[in-house]
């Protein structure tokens, strides 16, 4: 199992456990009711759903078709996606 912790501002963090791989970002917040702001619906086209990853980015798939970072940091929500068998803690902030 996969813990998430979402920062929402500077005073709040929702915690999720998921054991669904292959899933983004953006549709682990939507499925629980964690607003991450994008214009096209998860179509990677608006980039309004750039998030940045604190801790975990070894638990997400390599980064396709946006900037190449090899640790930590911004990622687009709707492309980032949770690998198979992930089994830690990803820290992800919203804006």
């Amino acid at each position: 199992m996969h813990q998430f912790i979402f920062k929402l501002g500077n005073d709040i963090e929702v915690s999720i456990e998921n054991t669904f791989s292959k899933q983004s970002l953006l549709d682990i917040a939507s499925d629980h009711d964690i607003d991450i702001r994008s214009l096209c619906g998860g179509a990677g086209v608006c980039k309004k759903c750039l998030v940045h990853v604190e801790e975990g980015c070894q638990y997400l798939e390599e980064i396709k078709n946006q900037q190449k970072i090899a640790q930590n940091g911004p990622r687009y929500a709707c492309q980032t996606v949770l690998t198979s068998g992930a089994n830690g803690k990803t820290v992800v902030r919203i804006n």
